[in-house]
């Protein structure tokens, strides 16, 4: 799986594109980790173009989220489709992201 990356000022916003299923990670996983070996303190991702999760796209989330915030980093999520809000709700993960409407208000929250 595919991500585009852009830079939004200081915060960088990461864009997967298709389903983030156990199948199709490994690519988004490497992007990621690219990322985080620098000194990288916001992130945004943007899961306007993630049609489903599974549990291996939420443990990847989790993972980086851990990761980010044992570096006193961290890692927000932005333009959650109905679904994934559910199973993010289901696992009980939205109390432990924070989740924005847009990419903008994800951004303007890291000021």
């Amino acid at each position: 799986m595919p991500a585009q990356i852009n830079r939004e000022g200081s915060v960088i916003v990461v864009k997967p594109v298709g389903p983030m299923i156990a199948a199709e990670l490994e690519e988004l996983d490497r992007q990621l980790q690219d990322i985080f070996s620098g000194w990288t303190p916001r992130i945004v991702v943007n899961l306007s173009e993630v049609p489903f999760i599974d549990s291996a796209g939420l443990e990847l989330l989790c993972r980086c989220r851990n990761l980010l915030g044992e570096r006193g980093l961290s890692m927000k999520l932005c333009l959650v489709n109905e679904m994934t809000r559910q199973i993010l709700e289901l696992t009980r993960l939205t109390q432990r992201f924070d989740i924005y409407p847009d990419v903008i208000a994800a951004v303007r929250s890291f000021l």
